[in-house]
């Protein structure tokens, strides 16, 4: 159980930073987006995978801690 709840932990991370970085694409689209060289699209899509992303991580996180608590 506890190496599963680490397994959770791993990858709650590892979703949390590719959400970080889907955040500065957001930002860099949003900027693009601002000066008229991109479409609104491109930064829709870029918050989505942000959010998705972060969703991920965080719900690892919550799995990880009710499985280190049942243990």
């Amino acid at each position: 159980r506890s190496v599963h709840a680490l397994w959770l932990e791993v990858t709650g991370f590892l979703f949390i930073v590719l959400g970080l970085i889907g955040g500065g694409a957001t930002v860099r689209e949003y900027h693009r987006y601002a000066a008229g060289t991109t479409t609104r699209g491109k930064v829709i899509l870029a918050a989505l995978f942000t959010l998705l992303f972060l969703y991920f991580g965080a719900n690892s996180f919550w799995h990880a801690r009710k499985k280190g608590k049942s243990s």
